[in-house]
């Protein structure tokens, strides 16, 4: 792994594997945790990939019911946005890796772009002058992947390397992790899959 990888990762990390800007996330990158600022609960989000779609498991934890719940989407994989790492400023001379947690910031794709393509980014000399603000023109505009499928929608290969979009029927198992306050399962894994669905994949709540 690069020096830049492993900065990467920490930073990836310490923002949730969330852009800062729109609140999007990937939980393929790592756990996503979200937090009830009024009741304290807390709610993680895992996506385990495998190169067999029937094998990929996104796995919902609640403090709230005391529930993990998996959830299997068929023959398909979701389709996540893409996290980046951007510097909020340059600094002659140095390392993309050598800065400061504090001047890396994790932003989606679409974020990332959109910024260079509307701000500068102020560049420093070694001994913190400020030399001038630099419009940085975004050059990756492609989905960084094989496919150019939208985030938040879900994918099929059908052979030759090409992927296609997909419909879903998904299933949802779950287990119990914790057996105080115990609700309806049956119930709350309905509920669960439904908002799951509507909050992150809205384009498949509408075929109902």
């Amino acid at each position: 792994m690069s020096n830049w990888d492993e900065k990467r990762l920490v930073i990836l990390n310490r923002d949730n594997y969330t852009c800062r800007n729109c609140g999007q996330f990937n939980p393929e990158l790592g756990t996503v945790e979200f937090n009830d600022k009024i009741d304290g609960h807390v709610e993680i989000h895992v996506y385990t990939n495998h190169p067999d779609p029937y094998q990929a498991d996104y796995s919902i934890s609640q403090s709230r019911t005391g529930f993990t719940f998996h959830i299997n989407f068929g023959n398909c994989w979701p389709v996540f946005p893409i996290m980046q790492v951007h510097h909020k400023k340059y600094i002659n001379g140095k390392e993309k890796w050598d800065y400061e947690n504090d001047d890396l910031i994790t932003l989606c794709k679409k974020c990332h772009f959109n910024f260079h393509l509307n701000e500068v980014v102020p560049i420093y000399s070694t001994d913190n002058i400020l030399l001038e603000e630099k419009m940085f023109l975004p050059v990756d505009t492609g989905l960084g992947r094989k496919h150019n499928c939208d985030e938040w929608t879900f994918i099929q290969l059908i052979g030759g390397g090409e992927y296609v979009l997909s419909d879903i029927k998904p299933t949802i198992t779950m287990v119990i992790f914790d057996n105080e306050n115990k609700i309806d399962a049956e119930t709350e894994a309905k509920s669960t899959l439904d908002k799951f669905i509507t909050n992150y994949f809205p384009r498949y709540s509408q075929k109902k």
